[in-house]
């Protein structure tokens, strides 16, 4: 018996069916926008002094980089950083209007329930890093 039909239709649906399920376990990663407010939050959390603006954002421009670390799997966003100077005067921070420009790696854990987030100084040391490097997400 052949049911050219019936065939055709059911490997259409299982295709959809793959496809629609890829996309319910797909992740939703915040886009950029989003990740400067959280990277305000985190940096308040673990710096005395704010910096004065974000510069630029993706600095790869390529997205949001998947990275595995030794347990998991972060997803990286980058961002260049405007930190002013600071000079102490009678137990004050006073900011200064020269500073400097840091790079900074918002590091994000979907997957941890504590501590989604860590922030990370310097160079983006990580694009060299073949091993552990999964690609990018364009946002």
């Amino acid at each position: 018996m052949n049911f050219p039909a019936s065939r055709s239709s059911l490997n259409y649906f299982i295709i959809l069916l793959f496809v629609l399920a890829g996309s319910l376990f797909a992740i939703q990663l915040p886009d950029y926008k989003k990740m400067e407010t959280r990277l305000e939050e985190e940096w308040s959390k673990k710096f005395p002094i704010k910096y004065k603006k974000v510069l630029k954002n993706n600095l790869a421009g390529k997205g949001i980089l998947v990275y595995n670390t030794a347990n998991e799997r972060a997803y990286i966003y980058s961002f260049l950083v405007f930190v002013p100077f600071v000079e102490i005067r009678e137990d004050e921070l006073v900011e200064k209007e020269k500073g400097r420009e840091i790079i900074v790696r918002l590091y994000y854990f979907p997957g941890r329930e504590d501590s989604q987030f860590e922030i990370k100084l310097g160079q983006f040391i990580e694009l060299q890093d073949r091993k552990r490097h999964r690609g990018w997400i364009r946002n």
